[in-house]
C-alpha cells in the first residue's frame, strides 16, 4: 500500500479502493486481534477498556481537530500505516501460524 500511495495509483480506480480496503481490513483485524490477545484478566478489565477508549478519543481529536490544522494534505493515513508496521508484535510473540509471514515481512521490521 505504502508503494500504491508513493507512485500514486490514481489511474486505476479498482486497484486503489480495493488495495486500500485490503489494507484497511487488515491492518484492523491484526490491531483488534493483539487487543484481543494481551487483553488482562477480568480483574483489570475495566481499567483496560477505560484505557482504550481514551487512546480512541485522543485518536479521534486528533485526526478530528488537530491533522487538519496542522498538514496541508491527508497525512493520517500514510501515518497510520507507519505506525502499524511499526506496532507489529516481535516473531517471538506470535502465534505460529502467523510466525510464517515474519520473512516476508521482515523488510519492513523496525527491530532488525
Amino acid at each position: 500500500m505504502i508503494l500504491l500511495l508513493a507512485v500514486g495509483g490514481e489511474q486505476n480506480l479498482l486497484l486503489t479502493l480495493g488495495g486500500h480496503q485490503l489494507c484497511f481490513f487488515v491492518i484492523a483485524m491484526a490491531c483488534h486481534g493483539e487487543l484481543a490477545r494481551t487483553r488482562p484478566g477480568a480483574r483489570y478489565l475495566t481499567g483496560f477498556y477505560v484505557a482504550l477508549s481514551f487512546g480512541g478519543m485522543v485518536g479521534g481529536l486528533f485526526a478530528g481537530l488537530i491533522a487538519p490544522y496542522a498538514f496541508s494534505w491527508i497525512a493520517e493515513y500514510p501515518i497510520l500505516l507507519a505506525l502499524a508496521v511499526l506496532c507489529r508484535p516481535p516473531a517471538g510473540d506470535m502465534s505460529p501460524r502467523f510466525a510464517r509471514w515474519y520473512w516476508p515481512c521482515w523488510p519492513l521490521s523496525p527491530s532488525r
